[in-house]
């Protein structure tokens, strides 16, 4: 039987994302709803739309090339311009992007030809994917990335979802780029009074609060931990706990 799909809309124009509801196979997961990001993949006017929101979360990132994986050459090519567009208010404007596309073995691992590995060599890398689910493609393109030289410069993709940051589950989301707080339970999602900082909150059931910014000075991105305990000794095995899982996003 063919899924029923419904629509759910971003934060940019009338771009909206179809959704379909059931139960979906992936190599990495099982999943309750299925994303279909066809129209943002090959669609000029919706990766437009994508690759404007993306840009306005990647001000301090300094990208030398992108990585599309999940077939969004399109929206890398939108968003690249839009990087290096004068007056845009980038880091990038300018410059020169170069644009590299997966290519994986008959084993499953991403490999790239001579030709193309000074797109990766000494390079400033941003992974740009259609979805994040589990993080196990994040995964695989970080370490290729390191494997050919590459740093990473930041994770961008048109949709993801993190349910949970060191086994405890993320009960809020805070966005106070477009003033967003969404509640991880239900999907509900209402405005706050800030908006405009490039800056997110994770907001956890233990009531610790994970906040993450670009720094303003250096090519770095800042993670902060606020937490609490009964007592002295659980305060700090959560500090240790949370920046244990903070230390897997260098890895």
């Amino acid at each position: 039987m063919e899924p029923r799909f419904f629509k759910i809309p971003v934060c940019v124009g009338d771009v909206t994302l179809r959704v379909a509801q059931g139960h979906f196979a992936t190599r990495h997961s099982h999943i309750n709803y299925f994303i279909d990001v066809t129209r943002q993949q090959s669609c000029l006017q919706e990766a437009e739309a994508v690759a404007q929101q993306l840009a306005q979360r990647l001000p301090y990132a300094v990208v030398d090339t992108i990585l599309c994986m999940d077939g969004t050459r399109v929206i890398g090519t939108c968003l690249a311009r839009r990087l290096t567009q004068e007056g845009y208010g980038s880091v990038n404007q300018g410059k020169e992007i170069y644009l590299l596309r997966e290519n994986v073995s008959s084993g499953g691992q991403l490999i790239f030809r001579d030709n193309a590995r000074f797109m990766l060599e000494d390079k400033n890398v941003l992974v740009l994917l259609a979805s994040i689910t589990t993080g196990s493609t994040v995964e695989k393109a970080m370490r290729c990335v390191r494997y050919y030289g590459g740093s990473v410069a930041g994770i961008a993709s048109i949709y993801s979802h993190l349910e949970e940051i060191g086994g405890v589950k993320v009960a809020q989301f805070k966005d106070y780029a477009d003033g967003s707080v969404v509640d991880c339970a239900t999907g509900g999602k209402t405005a706050m009074e800030l908006s405009g900082s490039n800056v997110l909150r994770f907001e956890l059931a233990d009531g610790t609060s994970i906040i993450v910014r670009p720094s303003g000075t250096e090519p770095k991105i800042k993670v902060y931990i606020l937490t609490k305990g009964k007592d002295a000794a659980e305060r700090d095995a959560n500090v240790k706990k949370y920046g244990e899982w903070v230390d897997t996003l260098k890895k």
